[in-house]
């Protein structure tokens, strides 16, 4: 039950300035900034284009991108994280000290190198305070339900437009998650040093999945073979819905025709072939 913040003593109201994580000092300050009893003002610092790693030793590390320096990080202090996250390699037991220290207001977050679970999906979503427009996921593991999970949540779903995998073990995690999940705002799907192994889904699931995109979605896919050694798996999901396109061989990936919206482009290590969705 809720207890009005307007009725604690002031002992007690310095008592819990005291006890507050600095996220949770500023979040009391912002709601009310006047109110007696919550000072010091909670100082923050705004960090853009930052990775969260955990080292060798258990440690939280932060770099900035800007400065290509480490940030000694202070436990008083409140960093407002900008422009670009990336979080690398996160333990559990670390994650408390994202939340306590840090406040969320990047339009990209990259996730690299661990398991994502739902305690900490539901953690790092709460965390947000603004939309993300650009999301990737470099060599994790995740289910369909997580994956599903994340994308349905608000600060993703309503405006993300570009979602990047490098080197995926399963694709079909995502086509089925894609499948299920209307967010129309998607407009880049992109597939980077992809093994053939990883194409695992049906035609049927990807027709569903492709139908469910907005009218100028793309799918990129880097293929880490030759365009023979894939044609006849490459057949088996591109059905009778999907026609063979030209492509600008200048600019690779740019489409002749501007007729077909919807395309899908793979990128074999000894050429491009283009795809446009005719439904």
């Amino acid at each position: 039950m809720p207890y009005p913040l307007e009725k604690l003593q002031y002992g007690l109201r310095r008592r819990l300035r005291e006890l507050a994580t600095p996220n949770e000092a500023y979040t009391l300050q912002i709601a009310a900034p006047s109110y007696f009893g919550l000072q010091p003002v909670q100082k923050c610092q705004v960090l853009k284009n930052v990775v969260l790693r955990v080292d060798e030793r258990n440690r939280l590390v932060v770099k900035s991108l800007c400065k290509q320096m480490y940030i000694i990080r202070d436990p008083d202090l409140l960093y407002s994280v900008t422009n670009h996250l990336i979080i690398d390699n996160l333990t559990p037991f670390l994650e408390n000290t994202i939340v306590s220290q840090f406040y969320l207001e990047p339009e990209a977050v990259t996730f690299k190198n661990f398991v994502l679970e739902v305690p900490f999906i539901d953690t790092f979503k709460s965390l947000l305070k603004r939309q993300i427009t650009y999301l990737e996921f470099e060599t994790c593991t995740i289910t369909v339900e997580n994956a599903t999970r994340i994308i349905r949540a608000t600060p993703f779903c309503e405006t993300l437009q570009r979602l990047q995998l490098f080197a995926p073990p399963s694709l079909n995690i995502w086509i089925k998650t894609f499948s299920e999940v209307e967010c129309r705002s998607l407009t880049n799907f992109s597939v980077r040093c992809v093994l053939p192994t990883a194409f695992d889904f049906d035609s049927d699931t990807f027709l569903t999945f492709f139908k469910k995109q907005g009218s100028t979605f793309t799918l990129f896919c880097q293929v880490l073979t030759t365009y023979d050694d894939f044609k006849k798996q490459l057949e088996s999901f591109m059905s009778k819905h999907f026609q063979t396109v030209k492509h600008d061989p200048v600019y690779r990936c740019e489409y002749v025709s501007p007729d077909i919206k919807k395309r899908v482009v793979f990128i074999f290590e000894d050429k491009i072939q283009c795809f446009g969705f005719n439904v």
